[in-house]
């Protein structure tokens, strides 16, 4: 399953799930900066993706027939947590996800 993180999102997000082997796309990079939600929207009807944003009119919109939305509030921790993700060492997943709510907190 793909994720497509909104504008909004740090692109060293990206990169992170990239290096782990995670389908990930990202708006800016897909040059649709500014897209209309409609064609966000449609994009979930049509295909399996997880679409993480900070934009909750996601929420007040009708389920995605296809797709799932994650509202989420980003920062500084972000960044944090996608360096976290990027490492390549013995920590599991669980692990680092826990380090990076530690460090965000």
């Amino acid at each position: 399953m793909k994720v497509l993180l909104d504008e909004n999102f740090p692109l060293p997000l990206l990169d992170a799930l990239l290096r782990e082997d995670i389908d990930a796309e990202h708006i800016i990079t897909l040059k649709q900066r500014g897209t209309s939600d409609d064609t966000t929207r449609a994009r979930l009807d049509q295909e399996e993706i997880v679409l993480l944003t900070n934009d909750t009119e996601f929420l007040m919109a009708p389920t995605p027939v296809a797709g799932w939305v994650i509202v989420s509030r980003v920062g500084a921790g972000a960044q944090r947590a996608a360096r976290c993700l990027g490492r390549r060492d013995a920590q599991s997943h669980e692990q680092r996800a826990d380090d990076a709510d530690q460090r965000a907190t």
